[in-house]
């Protein structure tokens, strides 16, 4: 009851007293800051604002009425704006009479600046302010909405690079002549003068709430003093009791009173753990809650001295027993008991902690050390731990680590060095390595080499195990087989490209799969009708009225439904079986929308007409749904089945329209290089199976293998041939020798003739397995390269560079594997090849001149255009340098640039600038390839400026530049060092 009296009293005074004060003092405070400051500075702004939209419209004024001029025929316009231009540039205003105008266009160009004379007539889309905004590019955003607009942005102050201050800039288009007419003034005074403002105003403020806090002192002081002496009686009476009280409450745990044997208190924790409602414990008896252990110990001198005999020690201290809960259940506690005298009664203060789930994960997790033995060993991820030495020395390993490994089981590893199965990639950084750089691994790709030679591309993460004193015990780690991973990427991106291939084909016009048709009139016979249907064939046929207006169909289905099944006479007349009326549509609609009116209408057949009402043409329901034969996985399936040449070319006919649909979608450069090269292999491996079928099985192992483009995987519409033969060097006679050379030649000969046939135009350089020179055994290929390595010149690498790409595309992997091994090993120490290489790259011009604008050739066999495969030979040359020297086995440039990345030959930064320009460029190659084909022309790299949008030129001349800095990295190889 006092307490509550003490609060109340504190209250009332604190409610009656400081708080009408401190509220005064904040409104007055909040007033100043929130209100009148803001006032002042937004009244002073506006001043500035209404200034500068005023001197802007006089200069658009100027504009305005030589225009009128203009109009009237007095001046011409280039008069008019010489007119306008003199006269605004000599217009000024300001104290010192140095703030001006400038005009710029909507380009953005500077027209008019009376101080920044240079940079007149020059292209300000880049121009950056201190701060880094693009200030004319947010000018012309803020015009092209409203005409005109104000524009916040930081400036050198009074021109000088001394002080950067805010600038407010009015600017205002003039859009008979495309212009932008702008003026601003620097915002330093505003700042000033607010400060000035708020100092004196804060002056003011603080000494008021000065002196009213001291007179709320004096107040306070005097007002405790009378209360102090008012209380201090009772709160002496009830100090020590609330202060436990308070201290129970408050605490966490469940915690009771006791005294004489009886609970006289007990905390809202305590009254949960034993299932009471509030206040039933109090006058419980202590000997009903202690568990049936202790309370059958009968005869003793009351509770305490039974839980002194089953502590062994003095009531104080703490120990485990059992507690009843109100429903009879036993709960094992850790008790905490504790003596405290209030006045002249000594009560216990029993604290209690619930450690059953203790206890329980003590038992759980003895149980669980065995069971994660258990659980690691039968992992699909592999789990290990090393010792710290610098062979890293596994210590503990599961029986995953053992199967990659290739030993039979867990044991046998503890006799290895994870070093030991370790593969590092050339030129990259060892295990040990990066463990002394980083400390640990991360999520790193290696490979795994197991005892009968098996390799294993597995993710591998290592952390370091320290002691107290944080020095090195061992590593843990795991290792992850990214095999099926890496399949399974593949088979996503795969499936990504076949997607796309199938929507786009279902957004495209349904004039793009129309045929002619074919009608007679009302009165023709079935008879006659069905004989023009299989002329022409065309399985439907439209019906015409007398007036030649189409009002009916016949088809296939319909001759079978009312002819046959009926017995009617084939001198029936077609109006008579006729479908009617028809459904039309505009040639314009999408094929997906003329799948969705069939479904609508349930019919079978549509009558496609221009937006002019003239129809041209009929489109069935089974046309609808042959569009698949675009997707991927269509021609696939159909190269597969193929029976002759003939099919295939046309499979390989169909491959514009797919590469254009991915092309106009926007899709990666990469992704359509993939899907062009799935398809040309899947060709490739079915007329070699077709030949080695007519020709009989081969005489020895072999590799059929692709060069340039090819090899690389990033074909185009404008790929030639580039293919050679690899085949088993064997002790035989002479003769057998002959007719091994003969029937490889043969080979060769065939398929690229069949290749030639179905697209594939041949090599004009006549690298291919058909030419004797490239159609060699493994000894042959290795002579070639170790000449190619040692001996070339720049003019020689020039023409056997594609070679370097090889890859196998039938027969055995193993021959261009050993080959590729085999370059590794003759270029090692060979800088004079890699310079050679370089220097090919840069044979390559950059189309652009000394002012880094596109340039064009302006003769030959292709005037007006710039060669884009001369443009990716830097970046193709530039990834295949580096792959060959740090000897990476994929052929690809986004493949070999990704490797790079990964062993860090190169910046993530470089990465991504290359892979950007790359892709940029491929897809502006494929654009205009998929354009000569529309044109009915051969696919080419020549491309016109014609072709490109001005954003296209503009990100053309940006990427070039970029290139220009890729060519000088190359022009010092042999220089400096061969990483960039």
């Amino acid at each position: 009851m006092g307490r509550k009296l003490k609060e109340n009293s504190w209250f009332r005074f604190i409610l009656a007293v400081i708080f009408p004060a401190l509220l005064a003092v904040l409104i007055s405070v909040g007033s100043i800051y929130r209100v009148i400051i803001p006032a002042f500075t937004d009244s002073f702004m506006g001043a500035k604002r209404e200034m500068l939209r005023e001197l802007s419209n006089v200069a658009w004024s100027v504009m305005d009425m030589y225009h009128k001029e203009e109009i009237a025929g007095t001046l011409t316009r280039e008069q008019a704006q010489r007119h306008a231009l003199d006269e605004i540039e000599h217009l000024r205003y300001g104290n010192d009479g140095r703030d001006y105008f400038w005009i710029n266009d909507m380009q953005p160009h500077l027209i008019m600046h009376p101080y920044s004379k240079e940079l007149i007539g020059t292209d300000l889309g880049n121009f950056q302010t201190p701060e880094g905004n693009y200030l004319f590019r947010e000018i012309l955003a803020t015009v092209e909405h409203r005409d005109s607009g104000f524009i916040d942005y930081l400036w050198n102050w009074k021109y000088t690079d001394e002080k950067i201050v805010p600038k407010l800039s009015f600017v205002k288009k003039f859009s008979p002549w495309n212009w932008v007419v702008g003026t601003g003034v620097f915002l330093d005074d505003v700042e000033i003068k607010t400060r000035e403002i708020t100092g004196s105003l804060s002056v003011m403020t603080f000494s008021a709430v000065g002196l009213i806090t001291l007179l709320l002192m004096v107040v306070t002081f005097h007002s405790l003093n009378i209360e102090r002496r008012r209380r201090a009686a009772e709160e002496n009476l009830a100090e020590s009791e609330e202060k436990y009280r308070v201290l129970v409450e408050a605490a966490v745990e469940p915690i009771m009173m006791v005294f004489e044997e009886l609970v006289i208190y007990a905390n809202g924790s305590m009254e949960q753990l034993l299932g009471y409602k509030t206040f039933e414990l109090e006058g419980v008896s202590l000997a009903e809650l202690v568990g049936h252990d202790l309370d059958a110990q009968g005869g003793k001198n009351g509770v305490t001295d039974i839980l002194a005999e089953a502590m062994g020690r003095d009531p104080d201290g703490s120990y485990e027993c059992n507690l009843k809960t109100k429903d009879g259940n036993v709960l094992l506690v850790h008790a905490a008991i504790t003596e405290k005298t209030f006045g002249r009664q000594n009560v216990l203060v029993i604290s209690v902690r619930d450690v059953r789930a203790a206890k329980r994960v003590e038992r759980q997790l003895l149980e669980s050390r065995e069971n994660f033995r258990q659980i690691i060993s039968d992992l699909e991820i592999g789990v290990f731990k090393v010792d710290a030495d610098g062979q890293l020395k596994i210590l503990e390993a599961n029986n995953t680590i053992a199967l990659l490994a290739g030993v039979n089981n867990e044991e046998a590893l503890l006799k290895r060095n994870l070093l030991d199965i370790i593969e590092t990639p050339r030129g990259g950084a060892s295990l040990t390595e990066l463990l002394q750089s980083d400390k640990r691994v991360r999520g790193k790709n290696y490979i795994v080499k197991s005892s009968e030679g098996k390799s294993t591309p597995v993710s591998l993460s290592m952390v370091p195990v320290t002691d107290e004193n944080d020095g090195l015990l061992h590593y843990e780690g795991f290792m992850l087989d990214i095999s099926a991973q890496e399949k399974r990427e593949e088979e996503r991106e795969r499936f990504i490209v076949e997607l796309q291939t199938s929507m786009l084909f279902l957004n495209q016009p349904i004039r793009t799969i129309l045929t002619s048709y074919i009608h007679c009139d009302l009165h023709t016979t079935v008879h006659d009708a069905a004989r023009v249907m299989s002329r022409s064939v065309h399985n439907n046929i439209l019906v015409s009225s007398e007036s030649g207006q189409m009002i009916g169909i016949i088809t296939d289905s319909i001759l079978c439904e009312r002819i046959l099944a009926r017995n009617l006479s084939a001198e029936t007349q077609v109006y008579e079986i006729m479908s009617s009326p028809l459904t039309y549509i505009e040639d314009s609609a999408l094929i997906y929308e003329a799948l969705l009116k069939l479904q609508e209408r349930g019919g079978h057949h549509l009558v496609v007409r221009e937006s002019s009402g003239e129809i041209v043409g009929v489109v069935t329901n089974e046309q609808l749904l042959n569009v698949h034969q675009y997707s991927s996985s269509f021609m696939l399936s159909e190269i597969k089945k193929a029976e002759s040449v003939e099919d295939l070319q046309t499979s390989q006919a169909r491959m514009p329209r797919m590469v254009k649909a991915l092309s106009d979608s926007g899709s990666h450069a990469g992704n359509i290089s993939k899907m062009i090269t799935n398809i040309s292999d899947s060709i490739f491996v079915k007329i070699i199976d077709m030949t080695i079928k007519e020709l009989g099985a081969a005489p020895v192992s072999f590799a059929f293998i692709s060069l340039g483009s090819e090899g690389r995987g990033e074909q185009t519409l404008a790929t030639d041939q580039d293919n050679a033969i690899i085949y088993a060097d064997v002790e035989m006679q002479q003769e057998d020798e002959e007719h091994v050379k003969k029937y490889f030649l043969r080979l060769g000969n065939k398929v690229c003739t069949r290749l030639d046939q179905v697209g594939y135009r041949f090599c004009k350089g006549e690298v291919m397995a058909m030419n004797q020179r490239w159609c060699q055994p493994l000894s042959i290929w290795k002579t070639y390269f170790r000449e190619w390595i040692a001996e070339s010149s720049p003019e020689d690498l020039m023409e056997v560079s594609i070679f370097f790409d090889f890859r196998c595309i039938y027969g055995e992997d193993r021959f261009t594997e050993e080959l590729r091994e085999y370059v590794q090993l003759k270029t090692a120490q060979q800088m004079p090849f890699f310079i050679q290489l370089a220097q090919n790259c840069l044979d390559f011009k950059i189309p652009v001149d000394f002012f880094g604008k596109l340039s064009v050739e302006s003769g030959g066999e292709h005037p007006d255009t710039f060669n884009m495969k001369h443009a990716l030979a830097v970046i193709i040359g530039f990834a295949r340098i580096q792959a060959i020297y740090h000897g990476l086995k994929p052929t690809g440039t986004l493949q070999r640039l990704a490797g790079l990345l990964e062993m860090k030959g190169i910046s993530n930064s470089l990465h991504d600038e290359i892979v950007e320009t790359y892709d940029f460029l491929m897809r502006l190659r494929f654009k205009h390839q998929v354009l000569c084909v529309d044109e009915g022309k051969e696919p080419d790299n020549h491309i016109p400026l014609s072709h490109l949008t001005h954003m296209e030129r503009e990100m053309l001349e940006k990427v070039f530049g970029q290139l220009g800095d890729l060519r000088k990295k190359l022009s010092q190889l042999g220089k400096s060092e061969l990483f960039f």
